[in-house]
């Protein structure tokens, strides 16, 4: 069982130190990847992102069969061939392709959703999202595809199979399908049984439209969060008929 998803302190945005990141795993006796922040066309350049070479020598002594070395690119259009440098130079084990960023906004911040529907805003996300699928090329993974519903002001930020925003996820998931990446189920909004619910019927459609592999991960940020509902999140897509992977030196492993 692996956390394919975890940020140390090498990414902006955490604290957490390899040892207690390692001591957390051993804890949960789960696997885990180190998933550094590597954003392209982010609105501050030097913020979200990291010295690969830093990276590897820092965890060399860490690096097992149970800990491997990630990064999760943060994808922008136009970015791909700097993104496919990086990726291809670096002996990576797990490359997330994700979307954090829509038309040079952080997508974190208030100010995105000014002024917009819901509609407005998850149907440019859920655009830009299929365009950077379409452009990038060395993605192992389509992180977090329910990522906006995090930080969404509106009252349901939930992302619908119905309706506008029905086609648009569609789109998105054969542009996965047609990659053959994976689809990654992202436990960080999940904290009961109704999130499941609302969340999973966007791999119900994946399998329905062909998808087959995926991986999870907490997106821990510290230490308390890894593992968090990963093993129930593996439980309930394999009843779907998804087969949990990881990849180890770019190779797809079926858990």
């Amino acid at each position: 069982m692996f956390d394919s998803h975890i940020h140390t302190a090498m990414s902006f945005d955490s604290e957490m130190e390899a040892e207690q990141a390692i001591e957390s795993l051993k804890k949960n006796k789960l696997g885990g990847v180190f998933t550094e922040h590597y954003d392209f066309g982010y609105p501050e350049p030097d913020k979200f992102v990291f010295d690969p070479d830093d990276f590897f020598q820092r965890y060399a002594a860490h690096r097992s069969d149970t800990l491997l070395m990630g990064v999760e690119v943060g994808m922008a259009a136009g970015f791909s061939s700097e993104a496919a440098a990086l990726t291809k130079k670096h002996p990576f084990d797990y490359v997330i392709g994700s979307i954090h960023v829509v038309e040079g906004m952080d997508i974190y911040y208030p100010e995105f959703y000014e002024g917009r529907s819901k509609l407005e805003t998850y149907s440019a996300y859920l655009h830009a999202m299929e365009l950077c699928i379409g452009e990038y090329t060395d993605i192992d993974a389509l992180g977090h595809i329910d990522y906006i519903a995090r930080y969404a002001p509106y009252e349901n930020p939930e992302i619908w199979l119905e309706g506008e925003l029905k086609s648009a996820i569609d789109r998105v998931l054969k542009a996965v399908i047609e990659k053959d990446w994976a689809l990654e189920f992202n436990t960080r909004r999940i904290r009961s049984e109704k999130d499941f619910d609302a969340v999973l019927p966007i791999y119900q459609r994946f399998y329905e439209l062909g998808g087959r592999h995926f991986t999870v991960g907490s997106d821990a940020h510290g230490p308390d969060a890894i593992g968090w509902k990963c093993r129930e999140a593996v439980t309930r897509l394999s009843a779907i008929g998804l087969v949990p992977v990881i990849f180890k030196d770019r190779k797809r492993i079926a858990l």
